[in-house]
């Protein structure tokens, strides 16, 4: 399979049985039914959900004193993350979003053979800023290079909603939006 990953920054403002690994890998993916997620009105995950929330919230377990809560599932912030996928695929291109409120995280893959898990994937880059990131106020420092991270663990952020959509270049968009946002300037995330 070949594709190259970009995540484009723009922060505005397993356990379970073997599952097949990641194609950055690391990481496994988890089977929802087996792990206690938190996740508005229980509705059913997908596996690339399910691992992307726990990407996220394994990483909240592991910062702030006490560690920041995990994060919760929301369908409103999917289905506004959704939205904004489609219309970065329509236009084929990486743009953020202006004016919802919301925190957002965005990546792009191109892949000529599909990306099998476009969310976790993308949540795993996201994650993987954190040996970037060392206590600034944002945005001090290269926040370029862990503003995805710390957007990811900030302690104000509750809930969170990923999605993803395909350009007709094969560009996978995927677009995280959180609630409440952070990366708030002058701030520090935990």
């Amino acid at each position: 399979m070949r594709y190259s990953f970009i995540a484009a920054l723009f922060a505005a403002t397993v356990l379970a049985s073997p599952q097949p690994p990641l194609p950055t890998g690391g990481v496994t993916l988890i089977d929802p039914v087996s792990v206690n997620i938190t996740v508005e009105k229980r509705q059913s995950l997908t596996l690339d959900q399910s691992t992307a929330l726990k990407l996220h919230n394994d990483g909240r377990a592991q910062v702030g004193s006490p560690p920041v809560q995990a994060l919760i599932w929301d369908t409103t912030l999917t289905a506004h993350a959704q939205s904004w996928a489609n219309y970065l695929a329509s236009i084929d291109q990486m743009q953020h979003s202006s004016g919802t409120g919301e925190g957002e995280n965005l990546a792009s893959q191109f892949s000529t053979s599909g990306v099998q898990y476009p969310l976790s994937v993308s949540s795993y880059a996201w994650m993987n800023e954190k040996s970037n990131y060392h206590g600034e106020v944002i945005p001090q420092g290269n926040f370029a290079s862990y503003g995805h991270y710390t957007q990811c663990v900030w302690r104000g952020s509750t809930k969170v909603g990923i999605a993803y959509a395909i350009s007709n270049s094969n560009t996978y968009y995927t677009v995280a939006r959180y609630s409440p946002a952070g990366n708030v300037v002058g701030q520090t995330p935990y």
